[in-house]
């Protein structure tokens, strides 16, 4: 089973794309994420509504060309990192 990585910036999971047979994915983070999930009652009607709040350093693994290495690729911004899960 491929490992999971958790996005240090927005906090979803999703396959590490590095392991043999795996396929590609570039994670991108949204643009705003839960600050604060909402509130519901026993009836399971919305009493507080969810906070979003901007996606503090957001990650983007889709790549551009490398201004440095002519031929070469870069991420585009890596955010708070990864963390194996």
């Amino acid at each position: 089973m491929a490992k999971q990585l958790k996005c240090g910036s927005c906090g979803a999971t999703y396959p590490d794309t590095s392991q043999s047979g795996s396929a590609t994915y570039f994670h991108v983070c949204p643009d705003k994420i839960v600050g604060t999930p909402e509130v519901l009652d026993a009836a399971h009607n919305i009493v507080t509504p969810a906070v979003f709040i901007p996606t503090p350093n957001p990650r983007n693994e889709n790549l551009v060309p490398d201004p440095q290495n002519p031929g070469g690729y870069v991420m585009i911004s890596a955010g708070s990192g990864v963390t194996a899960v």
